[in-house]
């Protein structure tokens, strides 16, 4: 299978409600990078293995006074999120906890955009929250 469009992509919430108006999610995985020098390393660093991941993201949409997206999740809210790369069946997510950190909301008076809104969100794992669940399919129905 080559590339997919992100035409049926989504964020929905654990349960299956999608945040409204969402157009964009980005989601980084890292593991913090240790570094040390000693008489053994010369003139170098280095980096011994292992070390502990991180989950970050973003996740961006449109505002909808109708349902604006602080009444539908906010800062310091801890959720289960689903994250589609396509929601129609065999197409792949990812599960995991999360804690919204910021959320920026926008309005272009000058050129009269359709106003944004973007989310910043961390991995939250704890005895509540379970670890992520990677390339998740998802069943038909």
């Amino acid at each position: 299978m080559g590339a997919i469009s992100g035409r049926y992509a989504c964020a929905e919430l654990d349960g299956g409600s999608n945040l409204l108006e969402t157009r964009k999610w980005t989601i980084s995985k890292t593991i913090n990078d240790i570094t040390y020098a000693s008489c053994e390393t010369g003139d170098y660093k280095s980096r011994p293995s292992g070390g502990r991941l991180d989950v970050t993201g973003t996740i961006e949409g449109v505002f909808d006074p109708d349902n604006p997206i602080i009444t539908q999740i906010d800062v310091g809210d801890v959720q289960r999120m689903n994250f589609y790369h396509d929601t129609r069946t065999g197409g792949t997510y990812h599960a995991m906890s999360i804690k919204i950190l910021k959320i920026d909301l926008e309005a272009d008076i000058e050129e009269g955009e359709v106003q944004p809104w973007t989310m910043d969100w961390g991995i939250v794992v704890d005895a509540d929250n379970e670890e992520p669940e990677w390339d998740q399919t998802v069943a038909g129905s």
